[in-house]
């Protein structure tokens, strides 16, 4: 008998794919909470001071934030000069 004739091989139903197992998590994977910065502050990171500023290019993409951390030489907002009293940063 030729094979295009054969009966058709009956189709097996799927198997029900095998649950996942989450592991739960422990106190040691919490990462601590930081709290949010606010307009001004200042963090030193590796020796560079970054100050939480207004972002320049916000709203020109609809992308952007409205607050990110700058270095504190290329601030022009004005922000750390209000803070120190105008003598600029």
């Amino acid at each position: 008998m030729r094979p295009e004739l054969a009966a058709p091989e009956p189709v097996q139903e799927a198997t029900p794919a095998p649950e996942v197992r989450k592991t739960p998590k422990t106190e040691d994977s919490k990462r601590p909470e930081e709290p949010k910065p606010e307009l001004g502050d200042v963090r030193e990171v590796n020796g560079i001071e970054y100050i939480y500023a207004k972002n320049k290019r916000y709203l020109t993409n609809p992308y952007e934030p409205m607050y990110v951390w700058i270095r504190i030489n290329m601030d022009t907002s004005g922000t750390l000069r209000s803070q120190r009293g105008g003598e600029g940063g």
